[in-house]
Protein backbone atom coordinates (compact mmCIF):
# COMPACT_ATOMS: atom_id res chain seq x y z
CA UNK A 1 0.00 0.00 0.00
CA UNK A 2 2.88 2.35 0.69
CA UNK A 3 4.58 1.66 -2.19
CA UNK A 4 1.31 1.97 -4.48
CA UNK A 5 0.48 5.56 -2.70
CA UNK A 6 4.08 6.38 -3.35
CA UNK A 7 3.68 5.50 -6.70
CA UNK A 8 0.32 7.34 -7.05
CA UNK A 9 1.76 10.76 -5.37
CA UNK A 10 4.75 11.08 -7.72
CA UNK A 11 2.11 10.90 -10.31
CA UNK A 12 0.14 13.53 -9.11
CA UNK A 13 3.09 15.56 -8.00
CA UNK A 14 3.04 15.19 -4.57
CA UNK A 15 5.59 12.81 -3.77
CA UNK A 16 7.64 15.69 -1.65
CA UNK A 17 4.80 16.50 0.18
CA UNK A 18 3.75 12.83 1.66
CA UNK A 19 7.62 12.16 1.94
CA UNK A 20 7.30 15.20 4.39
CA UNK A 21 4.20 13.81 5.90
CA UNK A 22 6.04 10.46 6.74
CA UNK A 23 9.07 11.41 8.21
CA UNK A 24 6.81 13.77 10.78
CA UNK A 25 5.14 11.00 11.39
CA UNK A 26 2.18 11.85 10.09
CA UNK A 27 1.16 9.51 7.52
CA UNK A 28 -1.59 7.81 8.48
CA UNK A 29 -3.35 11.27 8.53
CA UNK A 30 -2.47 11.37 4.66
CA UNK A 31 -3.72 7.71 4.08
CA UNK A 32 -6.63 8.47 6.04
CA UNK A 33 -7.87 11.36 4.20
CA UNK A 34 -6.89 8.77 0.68
CA UNK A 35 -9.90 6.42 2.09
CA UNK A 36 -12.03 9.37 3.07
CA UNK A 37 -11.59 10.95 -0.43
CA UNK A 38 -12.43 7.54 -2.10
CA UNK A 39 -15.89 7.01 -0.46
CA UNK A 40 -16.49 10.94 -1.12
CA UNK A 41 -15.72 10.70 -4.69
CA UNK A 42 -17.31 7.44 -5.95
CA UNK A 43 -18.36 4.92 -2.86
CA UNK A 44 -16.34 2.54 -4.10
CA UNK A 45 -13.84 0.60 -1.55
CA UNK A 46 -9.80 1.75 -1.65
CA UNK A 47 -8.31 -1.62 -1.28
CA UNK A 48 -5.05 -2.72 -0.10
CA UNK A 49 -2.87 -3.75 -3.12
CA UNK A 50 -6.01 -2.62 -5.71
CA UNK A 51 -5.89 0.78 -5.54
CA UNK A 52 -5.24 1.89 -8.82
CA UNK A 53 -5.36 -1.58 -10.34
CA UNK A 54 -9.30 -1.93 -9.56
CA UNK A 55 -10.42 1.27 -10.88
CA UNK A 56 -8.23 0.57 -14.23
CA UNK A 57 -9.79 -2.42 -14.46
CA UNK A 58 -12.94 -1.51 -14.33
CA UNK A 59 -13.09 2.24 -14.76
CA UNK A 60 -15.66 2.46 -11.81
CA UNK A 61 -17.94 5.75 -10.48
CA UNK A 62 -16.31 7.84 -12.99
CA UNK A 63 -15.78 11.17 -11.64
CA UNK A 64 -15.04 13.56 -14.10
CA UNK A 65 -17.49 12.61 -16.69
CA UNK A 66 -17.02 9.17 -18.92
CA UNK A 67 -13.96 7.52 -17.69
CA UNK A 68 -13.55 4.10 -19.17
CA UNK A 69 -10.93 0.92 -19.01
CA UNK A 70 -7.20 2.56 -18.61
CA UNK A 71 -8.32 5.93 -16.78
CA UNK A 72 -7.81 4.48 -13.02
CA UNK A 73 -4.41 5.79 -12.17
CA UNK A 74 -5.85 9.18 -13.52
CA UNK A 75 -8.53 9.29 -11.12
CA UNK A 76 -6.73 7.92 -8.26
CA UNK A 77 -4.08 10.27 -8.63
CA UNK A 78 -6.95 12.53 -8.34
CA UNK A 79 -8.05 11.24 -5.48
CA UNK A 80 -4.42 11.35 -3.56
CA UNK A 81 -4.07 15.19 -4.91
CA UNK A 82 -7.14 16.07 -2.54
CA UNK A 83 -6.35 13.80 0.37
CA UNK A 84 -2.56 15.26 0.65
CA UNK A 85 -4.25 18.33 0.03
CA UNK A 86 -6.06 17.99 3.25
CA UNK A 87 -3.39 16.03 5.02
CA UNK A 88 -0.56 18.92 4.23
CA UNK A 89 -3.47 22.03 4.91
CA UNK A 90 -5.17 20.32 8.13
CA UNK A 91 -8.04 18.40 8.74
CA UNK A 92 -10.22 21.59 8.88
CA UNK A 93 -11.09 21.96 4.92
CA UNK A 94 -8.98 21.24 1.98
CA UNK A 95 -6.21 23.74 1.62
CA UNK A 96 -5.21 24.58 -2.05
CA UNK A 97 -7.87 22.90 -3.85
CA UNK A 98 -8.02 25.68 -6.30
CA UNK A 99 -5.43 23.76 -8.72
CA UNK A 100 -7.86 21.38 -9.29
CA UNK A 101 -11.34 23.17 -8.17
CA UNK A 102 -13.09 22.32 -11.65
CA UNK A 103 -12.75 18.82 -11.25
CA UNK A 104 -13.49 18.23 -7.90
CA UNK A 105 -16.22 20.91 -8.03
CA UNK A 106 -17.71 17.94 -10.66
CA UNK A 107 -17.03 15.12 -8.70
CA UNK A 108 -19.07 16.94 -5.59
CA UNK A 109 -21.69 17.48 -7.77
CA UNK A 110 -22.19 13.78 -8.65
CA UNK A 111 -20.79 11.55 -5.93
CA UNK A 112 -21.07 13.82 -3.11
CA UNK A 113 -21.02 11.37 -0.39
CA UNK A 114 -22.11 12.67 2.90
CA UNK A 115 -20.04 10.38 5.59
CA UNK A 116 -16.73 10.81 3.41
CA UNK A 117 -17.08 14.95 2.99
CA UNK A 118 -18.05 15.27 6.14
CA UNK A 119 -14.81 13.22 7.65
CA UNK A 120 -12.17 14.90 5.40
CA UNK A 121 -13.93 18.28 5.98
CA UNK A 122 -15.53 18.45 9.53
CA UNK A 123 -18.51 20.51 7.64
CA UNK A 124 -21.39 19.69 5.62
CA UNK A 125 -21.46 18.41 1.63
CA UNK A 126 -23.02 20.79 -0.59
CA UNK A 127 -25.45 18.15 -1.88
CA UNK A 128 -26.58 14.90 -0.20
CA UNK A 129 -25.88 12.07 -2.86
CA UNK A 130 -29.18 9.41 -2.57
CA UNK A 131 -26.19 6.63 -3.26
CA UNK A 132 -24.41 7.45 -0.62
CA UNK A 133 -23.12 4.15 0.86
CA UNK A 134 -23.44 5.59 4.26
CA UNK A 135 -26.44 8.08 5.09
CA UNK A 136 -27.68 9.89 7.78
CA UNK A 137 -31.28 12.19 8.42
CA UNK A 138 -31.79 13.67 11.63
CA UNK A 139 -35.20 15.07 12.92
CA UNK A 140 -36.32 15.95 16.37
CA UNK A 141 -33.24 15.03 17.81
CA UNK A 142 -33.06 11.60 15.90
CA UNK A 143 -29.98 10.87 14.03
CA UNK A 144 -30.92 8.49 11.80
CA UNK A 145 -27.83 6.56 9.78
CA UNK A 146 -28.65 3.97 7.40
CA UNK A 147 -25.68 1.73 5.50
CA UNK A 148 -27.04 1.36 2.07
CA UNK A 149 -25.02 -1.08 -0.35
CA UNK A 150 -28.37 -3.05 -1.02
CA UNK A 151 -26.32 -4.86 -4.25
CA UNK A 152 -23.83 -6.22 -1.26
CA UNK A 153 -26.56 -7.03 1.83
CA UNK A 154 -24.79 -3.66 2.74
CA UNK A 155 -21.44 -5.46 3.55
CA UNK A 156 -18.67 -2.70 4.45
CA UNK A 157 -14.63 -2.23 3.44
CA UNK A 158 -12.35 -1.40 5.81
CA UNK A 159 -12.96 2.07 4.48
CA UNK A 160 -16.95 2.37 5.24
CA UNK A 161 -16.23 1.12 8.63
CA UNK A 162 -14.08 3.83 9.02
CA UNK A 163 -15.84 6.28 7.94
CA UNK A 164 -18.82 4.87 9.96
CA UNK A 165 -16.86 5.16 12.73
CA UNK A 166 -15.81 9.34 12.25
CA UNK A 167 -19.95 9.47 11.88
CA UNK A 168 -20.56 7.76 15.80
CA UNK A 169 -18.10 10.47 16.72
CA UNK A 170 -19.84 13.21 14.66
CA UNK A 171 -23.33 12.47 16.69
CA UNK A 172 -21.33 12.10 19.47
CA UNK A 173 -20.21 15.64 19.76
CA UNK A 174 -23.48 17.32 17.80
CA UNK A 175 -26.03 18.21 20.68
CA UNK A 176 -28.47 18.54 18.67
CA UNK A 177 -28.64 14.85 18.22
CA UNK A 178 -29.97 13.46 21.36
CA UNK A 179 -30.46 9.60 20.13
CA UNK A 180 -29.01 7.76 17.46
CA UNK A 181 -30.93 5.10 14.86
CA UNK A 182 -29.27 2.47 12.86
CA UNK A 183 -30.94 0.39 10.34
CA UNK A 184 -29.47 -0.83 6.45
CA UNK A 185 -31.47 -0.49 3.22
CA UNK A 186 -33.34 -3.49 1.44
CA UNK A 187 -33.53 -6.54 3.20
CA UNK A 188 -30.29 -6.49 5.15
CA UNK A 189 -29.03 -4.73 7.88
CA UNK A 190 -25.34 -5.70 7.63
CA UNK A 191 -23.85 -8.58 6.22
CA UNK A 192 -20.79 -7.71 7.79
CA UNK A 193 -16.88 -7.25 5.89
CA UNK A 194 -16.93 -6.72 2.26
CA UNK A 195 -14.00 -9.37 1.00
CA UNK A 196 -15.94 -9.88 -2.43
CA UNK A 197 -13.09 -6.92 -4.47
CA UNK A 198 -10.27 -8.74 -4.67
CA UNK A 199 -8.45 -12.13 -4.48
CA UNK A 200 -5.58 -10.21 -4.16
CA UNK A 201 -6.51 -8.29 -0.99
CA UNK A 202 -7.70 -11.86 0.47
CA UNK A 203 -4.12 -13.29 -0.58
CA UNK A 204 -2.58 -10.09 1.02
CA UNK A 205 -4.80 -10.37 4.74
CA UNK A 206 -3.71 -13.83 5.07
CA UNK A 207 -0.02 -13.31 4.08
CA UNK A 208 0.84 -10.40 5.44
CA UNK A 209 0.53 -8.89 9.12
CA UNK A 210 0.81 -5.26 8.31
CA UNK A 211 -2.68 -5.38 6.20
CA UNK A 212 -3.97 -7.60 8.83
CA UNK A 213 -3.48 -4.76 11.13
CA UNK A 214 -4.46 -2.44 8.94
CA UNK A 215 -7.54 -3.97 8.55
CA UNK A 216 -8.58 -4.63 11.93
CA UNK A 217 -7.78 -1.30 13.16
CA UNK A 218 -9.85 0.21 10.63
CA UNK A 219 -12.73 -2.22 11.13
CA UNK A 220 -12.76 -2.08 14.96
CA UNK A 221 -12.33 1.54 15.29
CA UNK A 222 -16.28 1.85 14.78
CA UNK A 223 -16.56 -0.59 17.56
CA UNK A 224 -15.03 1.26 20.19
CA UNK A 225 -16.65 4.63 18.73
CA UNK A 226 -20.26 3.10 18.88
CA UNK A 227 -19.27 1.66 22.48
CA UNK A 228 -18.11 5.06 23.73
CA UNK A 229 -21.09 7.20 22.35
CA UNK A 230 -22.60 8.91 25.36
CA UNK A 231 -26.30 9.11 23.84
CA UNK A 232 -28.76 5.92 23.73
CA UNK A 233 -28.05 4.04 20.04
CA UNK A 234 -30.56 1.86 18.48
CA UNK A 235 -30.49 -0.76 16.01
CA UNK A 236 -33.44 -1.10 13.61
CA UNK A 237 -32.42 -4.59 12.26
CA UNK A 238 -34.51 -5.23 9.00
CA UNK A 239 -32.80 -7.94 7.89
CA UNK A 240 -29.40 -10.50 8.28
CA UNK A 241 -26.78 -9.33 10.52
CA UNK A 242 -24.14 -11.52 10.13
CA UNK A 243 -20.45 -11.57 10.94
CA UNK A 244 -19.32 -7.89 12.13
CA UNK A 245 -23.23 -6.48 10.87
CA UNK A 246 -24.48 -8.77 13.52
CA UNK A 247 -21.76 -7.24 16.67
CA UNK A 248 -22.64 -4.10 15.19
CA UNK A 249 -26.67 -4.18 15.97
CA UNK A 250 -25.72 -5.86 19.10
CA UNK A 251 -23.30 -2.84 20.35
CA UNK A 252 -26.13 -0.73 20.37
CA UNK A 253 -28.03 -0.39 23.84
CA UNK A 254 -31.33 -1.26 22.15
CA UNK A 255 -31.95 -3.98 19.62
CA UNK A 256 -35.36 -3.77 17.64
CA UNK A 257 -35.85 -6.70 15.34
CA UNK A 258 -38.25 -7.61 12.44
CA UNK A 259 -40.03 -10.32 12.36
CA UNK A 260 -37.73 -11.47 9.19
CA UNK A 261 -34.29 -9.96 10.53
CA UNK A 262 -31.55 -13.48 10.96
CA UNK A 263 -28.88 -12.71 13.43
CA UNK A 264 -25.13 -15.35 12.75
CA UNK A 265 -21.73 -15.16 14.23
CA UNK A 266 -20.52 -16.58 10.93
CA UNK A 267 -16.94 -15.86 11.98
CA UNK A 268 -16.17 -19.95 12.67
CA UNK A 269 -17.39 -20.38 9.52
CA UNK A 270 -14.68 -18.44 7.97
CA UNK A 271 -11.94 -19.23 9.66
CA UNK A 272 -11.73 -16.42 11.90
CA UNK A 273 -12.25 -15.69 15.86
CA UNK A 274 -14.88 -12.90 16.79
CA UNK A 275 -14.48 -9.97 15.84
CA UNK A 276 -16.03 -6.05 16.34
CA UNK A 277 -16.94 -6.46 20.05
CA UNK A 278 -17.96 -9.95 19.79
CA UNK A 279 -16.48 -11.47 22.91
CA UNK A 280 -17.57 -8.84 25.30
CA UNK A 281 -20.97 -8.57 24.43
CA UNK A 282 -22.47 -12.06 23.68
CA UNK A 283 -21.79 -13.25 27.13
CA UNK A 284 -23.17 -9.71 28.54
CA UNK A 285 -26.28 -10.26 26.65
CA UNK A 286 -26.75 -13.90 26.99
CA UNK A 287 -24.39 -15.39 29.39
CA UNK A 288 -21.00 -17.62 29.23
CA UNK A 289 -22.30 -20.66 28.13
CA UNK A 290 -24.89 -19.66 25.57
CA UNK A 291 -22.44 -17.21 24.00
CA UNK A 292 -20.40 -19.71 23.64
CA UNK A 293 -22.72 -22.13 22.07
CA UNK A 294 -23.37 -18.90 19.65
CA UNK A 295 -19.68 -18.80 18.34
CA UNK A 296 -19.13 -22.21 18.33
CA UNK A 297 -21.91 -23.00 15.74
CA UNK A 298 -22.00 -19.67 13.84
CA UNK A 299 -25.49 -20.51 12.59
CA UNK A 300 -27.91 -18.20 11.76
CA UNK A 301 -30.92 -17.37 14.35
CA UNK A 302 -33.88 -15.98 13.23
CA UNK A 303 -35.54 -13.20 15.22
CA UNK A 304 -37.92 -15.17 17.46
CA UNK A 305 -34.55 -17.15 18.91
CA UNK A 306 -32.65 -13.88 19.28
CA UNK A 307 -35.92 -12.59 21.08
CA UNK A 308 -36.21 -15.66 23.60
CA UNK A 309 -31.97 -15.77 24.13
CA UNK A 310 -32.05 -11.68 25.09
CA UNK A 311 -30.30 -10.26 21.92
CA UNK A 312 -32.94 -8.17 21.05
CA UNK A 313 -35.62 -6.14 23.06
CA UNK A 314 -38.37 -6.89 20.71
CA UNK A 315 -39.52 -8.06 18.02
CA UNK A 316 -41.92 -6.38 15.02
CA UNK A 317 -43.32 -7.33 12.00
CA UNK A 318 -41.38 -5.76 9.18
CA UNK A 319 -43.58 -3.06 7.90
CA UNK A 320 -43.93 -1.84 11.55
CA UNK A 321 -40.81 -1.71 12.41
CA UNK A 322 -39.37 1.82 11.67
CA UNK A 323 -42.53 3.54 13.18
CA UNK A 324 -41.74 1.02 16.50
CA UNK A 325 -38.32 2.01 16.45
CA UNK A 326 -38.94 6.00 15.29
CA UNK A 327 -41.76 5.87 18.59
CA UNK A 328 -38.75 4.60 21.20
CA UNK A 329 -36.18 7.19 19.51
CA UNK A 330 -38.57 9.76 20.09
CA UNK A 331 -39.92 9.09 23.87
CA UNK A 332 -35.83 8.87 24.83
CA UNK A 333 -34.82 12.23 22.70
CA UNK A 334 -37.37 13.76 24.88
CA UNK A 335 -35.21 12.79 28.23
CA UNK A 336 -32.75 14.68 29.85
CA UNK A 337 -29.54 14.16 27.83
CA UNK A 338 -27.20 14.68 30.92
CA UNK A 339 -29.17 11.64 32.85
CA UNK A 340 -29.48 9.59 30.07
CA UNK A 341 -25.35 9.99 29.41
CA UNK A 342 -24.59 9.04 32.83
CA UNK A 343 -26.92 5.89 33.50
CA UNK A 344 -25.42 4.76 29.99
CA UNK A 345 -22.00 4.88 31.03
CA UNK A 346 -22.82 3.92 34.75
CA UNK A 347 -24.60 0.57 33.22
CA UNK A 348 -21.81 -0.30 30.50
CA UNK A 349 -19.11 -0.01 33.26
CA UNK A 350 -20.64 -1.94 35.84
CA UNK A 351 -19.95 -5.45 35.11
CA UNK A 352 -16.04 -4.29 35.31
CA UNK A 353 -17.22 -2.16 38.67
CA UNK A 354 -17.27 -3.44 42.04
CA UNK A 355 -20.30 -2.38 43.62
CA UNK A 356 -18.52 0.32 46.08
CA UNK A 357 -16.84 1.57 42.67
CA UNK A 358 -20.66 2.03 41.14
CA UNK A 359 -21.65 3.83 43.98
CA UNK A 360 -18.87 6.10 43.81
CA UNK A 361 -19.97 6.85 40.26
CA UNK A 362 -23.42 7.64 41.24
CA UNK A 363 -22.23 10.20 44.21
CA UNK A 364 -20.04 11.96 41.67
CA UNK A 365 -22.34 12.07 38.94
CA UNK A 366 -25.85 12.26 40.46
CA UNK A 367 -24.31 15.62 42.41
CA UNK A 368 -23.17 16.97 38.93
CA UNK A 369 -27.00 16.02 37.65
CA UNK A 370 -28.46 18.46 40.97
CA UNK A 371 -26.56 21.12 39.64
CA UNK A 372 -28.12 20.78 36.40
CA UNK A 373 -30.64 23.23 34.20
CA UNK A 374 -32.45 19.82 33.29
CA UNK A 375 -32.95 18.69 36.89
CA UNK A 376 -34.57 22.30 37.55
CA UNK A 377 -36.45 21.77 34.51
CA UNK A 378 -37.29 18.12 35.35
CA UNK A 379 -38.74 19.07 39.02
CA UNK A 380 -40.93 21.98 37.47
CA UNK A 381 -42.23 19.63 34.77
CA UNK A 382 -43.05 17.34 37.40
CA UNK A 383 -44.88 19.67 39.44
CA UNK A 384 -46.76 21.15 36.48
CA UNK A 385 -47.92 17.71 35.39
CA UNK A 386 -46.32 18.62 31.99
CA UNK A 387 -43.54 17.38 29.17
CA UNK A 388 -40.01 18.62 30.18
CA UNK A 389 -38.05 20.81 27.99
CA UNK A 390 -34.27 19.92 28.32
CA UNK A 391 -31.14 21.75 27.17
CA UNK A 392 -28.02 19.10 27.99
CA UNK A 393 -27.35 21.86 30.46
Amino acid sequence: MDEELDLLADRAGLAEGRAQLVGEGRAHRFDQLVAAAEVLVGGAAVQTGALGRRHDREGLHAPFGHQGPGRGQERSAALLRVAAEGALGGLDGFHGVSRTKSNIDVAFRNYNTYVGFRSCCGREPPLAHRDAPIQIERADGIATITLHRPESRNALTPELFAALGSLFQEVAANPEDRVMVLTGSGDAFCSGADLSGSADAAKQLSEGPISRAQWTRKTTAAALALHDLPKPTIAAVNGVAAGGGCNLALGCDIVFAAASARFAEVFVNRGLGLDYGGSWLLPRLVGLQRAKDIAFRGDLLDAQEALELGLVLEVVSDHQLAKRVSEYARTLAAKPPIALADIKQGLNRATSWTFEESIGFENERQAACLGSSDFREAMKAWMQKRPGDYTGH
